[in-house]
Parts: C-alpha cells; sequence; structure tokens
C-alpha cells in the first residue's frame, strides 16, 4: 500500500524541466561559430559529465547530434537558457551546463549539475560562488563598486543571488537593465479535510456457474471519511484517502448449478472494509474553479465480509451440498472519474468529485459439488460502482 503511494507520489514530483525530458521540445541552438539552429532539441543537462545535444529542424526529420564543445546556448522559450562553460582546476578541466538566471552586462548563472554552484559572469570571466564563499562575495562587491548595497536578507540562494547580482550590475552599469530567467519553485501545500461518498451500482459473479451468472442488487451506501491531498504544483496534486466502505448486495432467485436443479437460493452479502483510494488529479486551470481529472488505485482492507445463502425446496441431501463460502484476501480496485476544484478562500477548498470504480474481492466455496471429497473453487466478486463525493480540504 505505501509503495504504491509512493510511486504515484513521486510520479507527481518529475518536473517538467527539460533536464530531465526525454522528449523533443521547440528549443534554439546557438553555436559557436555564430550558426543558429533553429527547431526541436532533446538534451540532459543535469549529468555531471556533460554531453551534447540532438537537434532536428521539424518533428519527422532524423534528428543529429551536436557536440557540447560546439555549443555556446540553448533556449527553450522565453525563459529556460543553458550555456556551455569549462573551468580550469589546477591540471584538470572540468565543463559544466549552466542554467542562465539573470541577464545584464554582468550575468548569473547555476550549474545545473550542482545547484549549490553559481558562477557569477563579467566581460567573459566567470568566478564561482559557493555557500561558505557568499559572505566573502558580498564583501568583494562592495570594494569593486563603492555604491552597491546587498539586500538587507541577504543569503545565499537563487532568489537572492538573483537580486545580489541586479544591485551590483546597476551599481556599475547605471544604464543597463538586467533581466532574469528564473520561475521560483512552488512549495508543495498539505490539505486535509472530512471527505463524503456516495456509492451505486450493483455487483456480479460470472466465472461462477454455481450461483448463475448476472448482477446482485446493490443498496446505495455513504461512505465517509478523511482525505489528505499534496498540490506539487498548479496543474498536478495526488491524494490518499481514508473511508468507511460498507456494501450490501442481495438475489432473490438464483437458479444454482444444474447438479442440484431445479433448484432456487436467496443470497444476501455484506461487506465492510478500510478504503484507501489513492490517486493522481491534473486540473485544467490554475483559477479559482477548475475542472479536473483523475486516477488511481483503490485498497480494502476487509472489516467485515458475509455470504448468507438460503436454498428454496432443498432436500436434506442437497443442503449438506450447499458450499461454505468465505471472502479471502484484500479488496482491490482502480478507476477514473472527473471533478471541480473551488477555492473558497486561501486556506480551504471545496472539491465535488465523480468517479467510476472497478472493485473486486475473491471468494473462496468449499463443497464436495465442485469434486471429490471437499473441493474449493475461488472466484471473484465485482463491484463496479459509482461514486459522487464531497471532500472539504484546509490546507496545513
Amino acid at each position: 500500500m505505501r509503495y504504491v503511494f509512493y510511486t504515484l507520489f513521486n510520479l507527481l514530483l518529475l518536473t517538467p524541466t527539460f533536464a530531465q525530458s526525454n522528449k523533443f521540445q521547440a528549443g534554439e541552438i546557438l553555436l559557436k561559430n555564430g550558426t543558429q539552429k533553429t527547431g526541436y532539441v532533446l538534451g540532459q543537462f543535469h549529468l555531471d559529465a556533460p554531453k551534447g545535444v540532438y537537434f532536428k529542424p521539424d518533428e519527422v526529420t532524423k534528428s543529429e547530434y551536436v557536440k557540447f564543445s560546439d555549443i555556446q546556448e540553448v533556449r527553450f522559450g522565453e525563459t529556460l537558457r543553458y550555456i556551455t562553460h569549462c573551468t580550469q582546476n589546477t591540471a584538470q578541466e572540468r565543463c559544466h551546463w549552466l542554467k542562465t538566471l539573470l541577464v545584464g552586462k554582468i550575468n548569473l548563472h547555476q550549474s545545473a549539475s550542482d545547484e549549490g554552484l553559481y558562477f557569477m559572469e563579467e566581460a567573459g570571466t566567470f568566478n564561482a560562488i559557493r555557500s561558505p564563499s557568499f559572505e566573502g562575495t558580498l564583501t568583494l562587491l562592495k570594494r569593486k563598486c563603492e555604491g552597491f548595497v546587498a539586500p538587507a536578507d541577504a543569503k545565499f540562494g537563487t532568489a537572492s543571488l538573483i537580486q545580489v547580482v541586479a544591485n551590483y550590475n546597476q551599481c556599475k552599469y547605471p544604464n543597463d537593465q538586467t533581466q532574469a530567467f528564473y520561475v521560483p519553485d512552488t512549495p508543495a501545500k498539505w490539505f486535509i479535510g472530512p471527505k463524503m461518498g456516495f456509492n451505486l451500482g450493483n455487483a456480479s459473479i460470472y466465472e461462477f456457474n454455481y450461483y448463475g451468472q448476472g448482477e446482485y442488487s446493490g443498496q446505495p451506501a455513504i461512505s465517509p471519511g478523511l482525505a489528505l491531498q499534496v498540490r506539487v504544483s498548479e496543474h498536478w496534486s495526488a491524494t490518499a484517502e481514508l473511508l468507511y466502505f460498507n456494501r450490501s448486495f442481495k438475489s432473490d432467485s438464483v437458479n444454482v448449478w444444474d447438479i442440484i436443479s431445479p433448484n432456487y437460493s436467496k443470497i444476501n452479502i455484506d461487506l465492510s472494509y478500510i478504503e484507501i483510494p489513492l490517486a493522481v488529479q491534473y486540473y485544467f486551470s490554475a483559477g479559482k474553479i477548475s475542472p479536473f481529472v483523475q486516477a488511481g488505485v483503490n485498497l480494502g482492507i476487509p472489516l467485515n465480509r458475509s455470504f448468507q445463502e438460503e436454498m428454496f425446496n432443498a432436500t436434506a441431501s442437497e443442503l449438506l451440498r450447499q458450499p461454505k463460502v468465505e471472502f479471502i484476501g484484500l479488496g482491490f480496485g482502480f478507476g477514473a472519474g472527473l471533478g471541480l476544484n473551488v477555492q473558497m478562500n486561501e486556506r480551504t477548498h471545496l472539491q465535488v468529485q465523480g468517479q467510476y470504480t472497478y472493485f473486486t474481492n475473491r471468494f473462496r466455496a468449499e463443497s464436495s459439488i465442485f469434486g471429490t471429497g471437499s473441493a474449493k473453487s475461488e472466484t471473484p466478486f465485482k463491484i463496479p460502482q459509482v461514486q459522487l463525493g464531497l471532500a472539504w480540504l484546509i490546507r496545513l
């Protein structure tokens, strides 16, 4: 159970950054010889040993490989840029893909493979900045430009370094305008709150001829519980719920297997679980009212499961051969649905959901009908159901 949720959650944490992508994306490559290539680019920028990229002018043309040493800059849209840079450390050369954070007379870059390493570039000279040297960098900038003022809350980090370099650029080049290429990460937002579900649907035992093939009518039921959600971006979230699941099913005239026919049975099935739905949600917009789709799996931890059969007009010998039935194992299901998320205020969200879930739990029937002695037969009890849900989520 924990592994399934962990897998779903980690899938959401995969950022859309192209450094981790294995798909071609629209972009431009500027080569050191002055040539510019515009089309589609595929590359991995986060590797310690940087590699070149693949390029193709359109989606159908075969790609070509462009060497790292030939590239000056790679651009994706208006906000994402990478440059190549090699530093000489004693006798050893180390190369980097650098992500551009600020452009002006003085530029700021961040190593794509080492997020704790920054470079301030001025007139083609790159000066490395790490956490231990941050205070020394501020002191050095004050010496180089008398009017330089560091931000009051300056600390080692991307947002603060951008402001530091922008202030220094303004001090040295008052008429130069800087441009930032930085979109701050949105921290994950955790929500928790009550959840109420209304379940509809019948059940079936199609692979088991003894009890006939057909539907077992189900009574509508309410599933109260608790929902936990983590919103990792404007469009993605993961949810885990803890619900009380209770459903009853019956069939008043089941024509049993031919070996004891003509005979009819009345069957009542009661199932109750602690249900744990795990799902991924995608929001179509970032507004206060946003429709979304979701898909996931459902686990059922059994609390009580009963299977009662009443045979009509049965003889004593037939009653002796009546199967003994018990449900076995955990319940399991999967499903998908649609919903609407309404942001009531900064801390509170209301979610309305409609989902189709295919839930099953196996049962074992034991009787001499199935073979010599006391033979056993297993088959799934299937519960396809529609759930209408309402969740009130409060940010932690």
